[in-house]
Formats: structure tokens, C-alpha cells, sequence
């Protein structure tokens, strides 16, 4: 379980000043000669995108830059006094990867003529929230709250073959069908909800999170070096029926 105390919140618009800092610094420290991309996934993604959730603890992104990148966001991180993983790319170790991403990511903002943000919107945001699908985390409210604000602003509303096709272009062929029980449960669920219905199950869905985080931090305290990425989930679930 990732234990790690940040002390930062990172919001739409500190999201976009820290941004704008960056390609400043990297513009000056590469000439201006060496256009970078940087794709906001995770809670940075939704944090730029949408309005249930405002803030991330730190900004997940797949990173293509020249190794001058690095340097620029050492400096940001020593001015602003900011996290050591401020920004970072540590997701693309995990299993929401894909190499498809950057085909299926939308233009956000240009900063100083050099580094593009790009963004994770919609359905395929939704297969990466799926495909993590931490039950201790935001992952499954996630896709609630992303529900809720598309289907509000759509003529039509997300339905189950858009989610299928987009864990498919990620995914593969079997993208959906190996997605975790419990985010296909949830989508199966409430995919055909209206806003209202929706909105209340984010309330439910935010407080079953807090109270498994709460009962996993409970569990290492009692029992320090036996949590790990692969056990989580399980011993959420037994510690929920006990």
C-alpha cells in the first residue's frame, strides 16, 4: 500500500501554473530547440477535466522529452518547493498503462510554444479507472463522478459498447473481459443510471472507499510488512465480511 504523506494538493489552476513554470525552465534549458508532450492521466487528468473531484495529490503523466525534462523539473520542484514526485511518470509502470494512450489523448494547452499538454477524457479514462480498480481508492468513484459530468454535457450518455470499445484500443481484444470483477460489476451497474441515480451512488461509492482505506490502515498498523500490491484487495474484502 502506498503510504507515502504528500503534502501537496494539486488543483486545475496549480496544475496549470506549475505547467506553464516548467516549460518556461525547459524552453531556456533546451534552447527552445526540442518540442516536448507531456499526457495528464489519473487525478491530474480528472482534475483539469472535471469538477467532482478538484484536486490531485500529485500530477501522473507519460512524459516525452529530451532528458533536459528531468533538470527543468528539479528546478520547479526546488523554487516551489514541491514534492520530489511533483510530477512523474511512475504510472506507466503499472497495469493502466498502454502504448495506445497517446493516440486516444485530447490537446488540453500549449505552454510557451514548447511543451503540448495532452489529456485522458471520457470513456477511455474510464478503462484506465476499470482497469486499476482499486477498491481503496478513487478508482471506482472515479468512473461515477466521470459518468455523471459527460453524461451531462452529452446529447447521448456513455454507454457499455463505448467503454467496451475503448478497453479494447487499450486493452486488446479482451481489454473489457479482463478488467477486474468489481469494475465490471460497477459499470454493469450503472451505466444505464440516470444523474440522479448516479449521484447518489458517487456518495456511497466515495464512502465504501474511505472505509476500506481506513480498515487498510488499520490492518498494517496491526500487522507492519504484510501489505503489498498484490494483497490489498483481498484483504480489504475479508476484513469487510469479518
Amino acid at each position: 500500500m502506498n503510504t507515502k504523506n504528500h503534502q501537496k494538493e494539486f488543483s486545475k489552476e496549480s496544475i496549470d501554473i506549475y505547467l506553464k513554470k516548467l516549460s518556461k525552465v525547459y524552453k531556456k534549458l533546451s534552447a527552445g530547440r526540442m518540442p516536448a508532450e507531456i499526457i495528464l492521466v489519473g487525478g491530474s487528468a480528472i482534475a483539469v477535466n472535471y469538477s467532482f473531484r478538484q484536486s490531485s495529490t500529485d500530477i501522473d503523466a507519460i512524459i516525452q522529452a529530451p532528458d533536459v525534462m528531468r533538470d527543468a523539473i528539479c528546478r520547479i520542484r526546488d523554487e516551489e518547493n514541491l514534492p520530489n514526485d511533483w510530477i512523474n511518470s511512475d504510472f506507466t509502470k503499472t497495469v493502466s498503462f498502454s502504448p495506445m494512450l497517446r493516440l486516444y489523448s485530447k490537446h488540453y494547452r500549449t505552454f510557451s510554444n514548447i511543451v503540448e499538454i495532452r489529456t485522458i477524457t471520457g470513456a477511455f479514462l474510464i478503462a484506465m479507472k476499470m482497469r486499476s480498480g482499486r477498491i481503496y481508492k478513487h478508482d471506482l468513484s472515479d468512473i461515477i463522478g466521470i459518468l455523471i459530468e459527460e453524461n451531462e454535457k452529452r446529447e447521448s450518455p456513455i454507454n457499455i459498447t463505448e467503454i467496451r470499445d475503448a478497453c479494447e484500443k487499450l486493452y486488446g481484444e479482451t481489454g473489457y473481459d479482463t478488467m477486474p470483477a468489481a469494475s465490471r460489476k460497477l459499470i454493469e451497474n450503472t451505466v444505464n443510471l440516470n444523474i440522479q441515480e448516479l449521484r447518489h451512488l458517487y456518495r456511497q461509492q466515495t464512502e465504501t472507499e474511505a472505509e476500506n482505506c481506513s480498515l487498510l490502515v488499520q490492518f498494517e498498523a496491526e500487522n507492519p510488512g504484510t501489505l503489498s500490491s498484490e494483497n490489498l484487495t483481498e484483504i480489504v474484502e475479508n476484513l469487510r465480511q469479518s
